[in-house]
């Protein structure tokens, strides 16, 4: 299916496991990591974790097209279990639908940081370039504000500017009430992948984000996935999903 992945590491080639499987079957590092490339990926397909799979050794010789890469995978520690309930050890570490919206996420809140420091640096930059010239009046015909690092949390999760006054205003109440419930650029980042996990059908405005806060201290387990705990919605979770749900007119 198209946009199937599974998650490999850039120094594979040069791990301890692969040199021993290298030696062990006289075949170069790069013959090996596709070998394990092939039988990760059918693994991923046919399993959640990689455990028990319903398969013997043979199978995965002839899946690999490698006579005897099972017993040498054994002998690196890269298989265990018998014939019929063979196990790939850690496989859910690094694959699995869990292991893989854990990356995903990794890489999406990498990309906020990253954007966030960005308009922060942009907005220090201006700044110190206005230091070095009479003060000018900002583009909603205010003062120009000092650097808030909130403020350019939310400009940057968001998109938003303040060309307007009545843009400036919005933007200066969401990061008013951010800051009265304790918010800092980080937790805004990871609270917004929260809502956005929880919600995925329903837009996450700042004043949505503001309003359900406190809802998502913790991330929300989903009570479908067989691969998480279980635990119960407290009231105010509840009450705030309803809310969110329902919106007033």
């Amino acid at each position: 299916m198209a946009g199937d992945w599974i998650k490999m590491t850039t120094c594979l080639a040069r791990k301890p496991e692969v040199i021993g499987l290298s030696v062990r079957l006289k075949l170069d590092e790069f013959s090996i990591v596709g070998r394990l490339h092939a039988l990760w990926s059918w693994a991923d397909e046919q399993s959640l974790d990689g455990v028990n799979l319903n398969v013997t050794e043979s199978f995965i010789d002839r899946l690999t097209n490698c006579p005897g890469f099972s017993v040498a995978l054994r002998k690196v520690g890269g298989l265990q279990g018998r014939d019929g309930a063979l196990t790939l050890p850690n496989f859910d570490r690094h694959n699995g639908q869990t292991a893989k919206t854990r990356a995903l996420a990794k890489d999406r809140m990498a990309t906020i940081r990253s954007n966030v420091a960005q308009q922060s640096e942009q907005n220090r930059t201006r700044e110190d370039k206005s230091q070095e010239k009479k003060k000018q009046p900002s583009a909603a015909g205010g003062k120009q504000r000092e650097p808030d690092v909130i403020w350019d949390a939310v400009c940057a999760q968001w998109n938003l500017t303040a060309a307007t006054k009545r843009d400036a205003t919005r933007i200066g109440a969401e990061v008013r009430d951010l800051k009265l419930k304790g918010a800092t650029p980080d937790e805004l980042a990871t609270r917004i992948e929260r809502y956005k996990a929880h919600w995925p059908d329903i837009d996450c405005t700042p004043e949505a984000m503001v309003k359900h806060w406190d809802m998502f201290t913790e991330a929300i387990i989903d009570l479908t996935d067989p691969l998480r705990p279980h635990r119960h919605l407290t009231d105010t979770e509840i009450a705030s999903a309803v809310a969110a749900m329902n919106p007033k007119e």
